[in-house]
């Protein structure tokens, strides 16, 4: 009998230490801004449900590939750009002329892009600089 109750711990232990997490799907696709493809960004997929974790995903040459669970998702996207630095403004680094600063529009860190994702697929964003 000890040994029939040893097995099936062992069996319950293995099921439950074998978990992974929910399913993920593999989405890909592009961003642009004003129809023009924006060819660096990180992209942070944050999930409406506490539960799933974040993801992150980066865009390389106009195009980005992740593998996230089924959940809706508002997405950061961060394109950095360097500028010069404003008369007077202090530099991060002694001697720098420029900043880095994200090409995306202000508005969209209010109101980031929303997503819904139920399976694999191709996930594009378009976004506008006249908001």
């Amino acid at each position: 009998m000890s040994r029939f109750v040893l097995i099936v711990a062992c069996g319950i232990f293995v099921l439950v230490g074998c978990n992974q997490g929910p399913t993920k799907h593999k989405i890909f696709g592009a961003v642009k801004l004003d129809d023009e493809v924006v060819s660096e960004a990180e992209l942070t997929f944050l999930p409406d449900d506490r539960d799933i974790a974040p993801e992150g995903a980066q865009l390389r040459d106009g195009k980005y590939e992740q593998n996230v669970p089924a959940a809706n998702y508002r997405v950061n996207i961060f394109a950095p750009k360097k500028v010069p630095l404003d008369p007077g403004e202090p530099s991060g680094t002694p001697g720098d002329k420029e900043k880095i600063v994200n090409r995306i529009p202000v508005y969209y860190d209010e109101n980031p892009p929303t997503i819904e994702i139920t399976g694999p697929g191709e996930v594009n964003f378009q976004l506008s600089s006249k908001k």
